[in-house]
C-alpha cells in the first residue's frame, strides 16, 4: 500500500469537505485520482470514514454522499464500507469495554457515529436490494461475515446503553441505527448470492447466523416489528433449508435420539413430564380475530367483541387497549403491503379511526387510577412502526421512500380519540412528535339521537350524513347508527302502510 497514494486521497477528501465539493464534480475527479493513486477499496473506505484531528465527534454530513458515489462507481464495495464503519464506530467502543460516554470519542473512534451509520445502512440496503451487490461469491461471503459482526456489535452496544440513563438522545440514535441495520440484514439475507453462499457452507456458518439472529430479532422487535418478523421467518424457515447438513451435526442428533429411545424404553411415556405452559396473549391472536370480523362485515357485534376481549385478557384493561390499537394498525399495514383494493384499505382504515375509538371509550371505563386511556394510547402509538405510519415530518422527507401512506393515519387516529374524550387535544402534539396540521371536526362529536331527530325533521339531512360516511374523523360511528335507525323506522312505516292498504282491500 503506497503511503503517497493514501496521502493523496486524504488531501482530496479534506479539500472536498472544506470546499463543499458538489456531487458531480466529486464524481468526475474519482477516476482521475484512482488512476494516478490506486488504493484497494478497504483502504479508501477507511480514509473516508476514519476520525481526524479536526473532527472527532461524527463524520461530516457530506461523507455519506461521497461514499454513495464511490459505491456506485465501484471504487469501494459494501463489505469494505461496513468494515470501515465498524472499525471506527461508537458502537464498537461500547462493545469492547461495556461503556459508552455521550459525545465523547474513544481513542480512534467517533464520539457519535450512529446517524451516519443509519444513513449508510439504508443506502447499502437499497444498493443490495437493487441487485448491484454483491458481485460474486467472495464479496457475498464477506458481506455476510461483516453483517454478523455488525449485529453482534449493535447487540453489545444496546445492552451496554440500556443501563445508562444519561445517554439521552444518543440512545434514540442507537435505536434508529438498529432499525436501519435490520433493513440492511433483510436486504443481505434475502439476496440470492448470499443465500447461495450460505447453502454452500461458506461465509458465516448457519448455526452462528441463527444464533446472532436469535438475539438480534427480539431487540429489533421493539422498534420495527415488520423487519423483525421477516428476519425471524428467515431464521426459522429459510435458513434451515439453506444450511447444509454436517456430519458432526448428524452424529450429535443420532446420540440424542438414542438417549430418548433408551429413556422411553425404561419408563415409557409416563416417564416424560410435560409442563403445562401458561397462555400468553399476543397481538397475533387479536390480529386474526379482528381480520375475521372485517371479512364478515358488516356483521360486527360489539357485545361479541367485548366478550372475546374479556375471555382472552381476563380483565387486563391496559393490555387489551394497547393490543387492540396495535392489531388494528397491523391489519391496515398488512393490507397495504398486500396491495389490497383501495376500497378494502379504506374500510380497514375507517375501522381503525372510526370504530376503535368507540371500543376504547367503553374499555377505558374499566381502568383504575393511575392508569388512564391517554397513557395506554401513548404506549401503543410508541410501538407503531413509523416506517409504515410516518410522522408528519417524515412524510415530507424525500429520502424516505418506504412510507405506505401519503397522509398521517396516526394523526387521524389521535384526533378521533380526542373527539371521544380519550386524550386531551393538547397532548396530540406530544403523541405525534410534530405540530398537527388539522383540528377537531367543526360540528364536534355527533350523538346518534340528535342525528336521528335531525333526519326526521329534515329528510335532506340524511343525504348529507350519507356523504359523511367516508370521513376519517371519528364521527362515522354515530352517523352510520343514525342512518340505520332512520332507515329502519322508514321501513316500518312503509310496511305498516302496506298492511293497512291490504286490510282495506280485503
Amino acid at each position: 500500500m503506497s503511503a503517497k497514494s493514501s496521502t493523496a486521497w486524504h488531501t482530496f477528501l479534506t479539500r472536498s469537505l472544506v470546499s463543499r465539493l458538489d456531487n458531480d464534480t466529486f464524481t468526475s475527479y474519482i477516476p482521475i485520482l484512482l488512476s494516478q493513486h490506486p488504493l484497494p477499496p478497504s483502504r479508501i473506505a477507511e480514509i473516508f470514514l476514519e476520525p481526524n484531528d479536526s473532527r472527532i465527534l461524527a463524520p461530516d454530513p457530506r461523507v455519506p454522499r461521497y461514499i454513495q458515489i464511490l459505491l456506485t462507481l465501484g471504487t469501494v464495495n459494501a463489505p469494505a464500507i461496513l468494515r470501515a464503519l465498524l472499525r471506527y464506530s461508537t458502537a464498537g467502543a461500547s462493545a469492547q469495554d461495556g461503556q459508552l460516554e455521550d459525545g465523547k470519542a474513544k481513542e480512534g473512534r467517533w464520539g457519535n457515529s450512529y446517524a451516519t451509520e443509519e444513513m449508510l445502512f439504508y443506502r447499502i440496503a437499497k444498493f443490495v436490494s437493487s441487485g448491484f451487490a454483491p458481485k460474486g461469491n467472495v464479496e457475498a461471503g464477506e458481506l455476510l461475515l461483516v453483517l454478523v459482526k455488525w449485529m453482534e456489535t449493535s447487540l453489545s452496544a444496546y445492552h451496554a446503553a440500556q443501563g445508562m440513563l444519561e445517554l439521552g438522545g444518543m440512545m434514540e440514535e442507537l435505536t434508529a441505527q438498529i432499525m436501519a441495520l435490520g433493513t440492511l440484514a433483510i436486504a443481505v439475507l434475502e439476496n440470492d448470492g448470499v443465500m447461495n453462499v450460505i447453502a454452500k457452507g461458506r461465509g458465516a456458518r448457519g448455526k452462528d447466523l441463527s444464533k446472532v439472529l436469535g438475539s438480534f430479532v427480539p431487540m429489533l422487535l421493539q422498534s420495527s416489528p415488520q423487519s423483525a418478523a421477516r428476519l425471524e421467518l428467515f431464521r426459522t424457515q429459510t435458513l434451515l433449508v439453506l444450511e447444509p447438513v454436517r456430519k458432526k451435526d448428524e452424529s450429535a442428533a443420532k446420540e440424542i435420539d438414542e438417549i430418548l429411545d433408551d429413556h422411553l424404553a425404561m419408563g415409557g411415556m409416563e416417564g416424560i413430564v410435560v409442563v403445562e405452559l401458561p397462555v400468553v396473549n399476543s397481538r397475533a391472536g387479536l390480529y386474526i380475530y379482528l381480520n375475521s370480523l372485517l371479512v364478515g362485515r358488516p356483521l360486527i357485534d360489539d357485545a361479541a367483541i367485548f366478550a372475546y376481549l374479556h375471555n382472552r385478557y381476563q380483565g387486563d384493561s391496559q393490555s387489551t387497549i394497547e393490543d387492540l390499537i396495535l392489531a388494528a394498525f397491523d391489519i391496515l399495514a398488512d393490507a397495504t403491503s398486500r396491495n389490497e383494493r383501495g376500497q378494502t384499505i379504506t374500510i380497514i382504515r375507517s375501522f381503525l379511526i372510526n370504530k376503535i375509538p368507540l371500543l376504547l371509550t367503553t374499555l377505558s371505563s374499566t381502568l383504575f387510577p393511575p392508569l388512564t386511556a391517554e397513557y395506554c394510547i401513548t404506549e401503543a402509538l410508541n410501538r407503531v412502526d413509523t416506517n409504515a405510519f410516518p410522522t408528519l415530518s417524515n412524510m415530507f422527507d424525500e429520502s424516505s421512500n418506504n412510507n405506505m401512506f401519503s397522509d398521517s393515519v396516526r394523526q387521524d387516529f389521535c384526533f378521533a380519540c380526542c373527539l371521544h374524550g380519550l386524550i386531551e387535544e393538547s397532548s396530540i402534539e406530544t403523541l405525534l412528535g410534530d405540530i398537527p396540521m388539522q383540528s377537531l371536526p367543526a360540528g364536534g362529536r355527533y350523538v346518534k339521537q340528535d342525528l336521528v331527530q335531525q333526519c326526521l325533521s329534515d329528510p335532506g339531512r340524511a343525504e348529507a350524513l350519507i356523504s359523511e360516511l367516508g370521513n376519517m374523523d371519528g364521527n362515522v360511528g354515530a352517523v352510520s347508527q343514525a342512518i340505520t335507525e332512520v332507515s329502519l323506522d322508514s321501513v316500518v312505516v312503509l310496511f305498516s302502510s302496506l298492511l293497512l292498504c291490504h286490510r282495506k282491500v280485503m
